[in-house]
């Protein structure tokens, strides 16, 4: 065997491209082959109109820039990131066709065509309503928080997961695809407990999204897409309850 591996070749093809962008689409089409870890392709291909907008939002954002996990596809218990990369896109793509949505070539190509729209919206969930929304949102943002605070944080509270920032995004997507005040969500979410390992009283234990007694979110879909349902279904009663007061 020794013999033959020393008598072995490799071909190896390099190719001779200047642009950068050009250079990081090869890899990123290199993916479709073999595979590459989520948070490389999402870097690279930008084609994908969530992968640009992730990385715009992750470079900008007041509320995730800094923040964002580049070199992972997710982000350690002991990180001082709030996402990775990755899962920031497939957030923003859930802002826009909902949990679990797919969006076609075709749609992507529109989306592509109107990119500044598109940041825009993310942006305003963001920056605004994400805030508005946890104070925990708001306290990091504002300074008042460190990101350093974020290991000890997550043994206090569900907001900085991945699944549960996903999860208030397609929230958000459920309760806009029904005309409803945005501050009214807010509010529900903003008074709520996101308290782990209890047995109930926490929003995601009450919405099966979380095991009672664990800390971490359930991630399979027909969990989430439940869980969505429930907390826009609360939300609504209590604004409800609300406007009659």
């Amino acid at each position: 065997k020794l013999r033959a591996l020393k008598a072995a070749a490799l071909p190896v093809m390099l190719y001779a491209e200047p642009g950068i962008d050009a250079l990081r689409q090869m890899f990123a089409d290199a993916a479709k082959t073999r595979t590459i870890e989520r948070n490389t392709v999402t870097r690279f291909d930008m084609t994908d109109a969530f992968n640009r907008t992730a990385l715009e939002i992750a470079n900008e954002s007041d509320f995730f820039k800094g923040r964002v996990e580049m070199e992972r596809p997710t982000v350690a218990r002991t990180s001082h990131h709030i996402i990775a990369i990755n899962q920031l896109a497939a957030a923003l793509k859930t802002l826009e066709v909902g949990y679990g949505g797919r969006v076609s070539r075709t749609r992507n190509e529109g989306y592509m065509l109107e990119l500044d729209a598109l940041f825009e919206r993310c942006w305003t969930w963001a920056d605004d309503f994400m805030p508005s929304a946890r104070s925990e949102y708001n306290d990091i943002m504002s300074g008042e928080i460190d990101s350093s605070d974020l290991p000890t944080l997550r043994e206090d509270t569900m907001a900085f997961n991945a699944t549960t920032i996903r999860m208030f995004a397609g929230v958000y997507y459920e309760w806009l695809q029904q005309g409803l005040d945005p501050n009214l969500l807010a509010k529900f979410l903003r008074d709520a407990s996101l308290k782990p390992k209890v047995r109930s009283g926490s929003l995601l234990v009450d919405a099966g999204a979380v095991p009672p007694g664990s800390q971490a979110p359930i991630a399979t879909m027909s969990i989430v897409k439940d869980a969505i349902a429930y907390i826009v279904k609360k939300a609504k009663a209590a604004g409800s309850q609300a406007k009659r007061s």
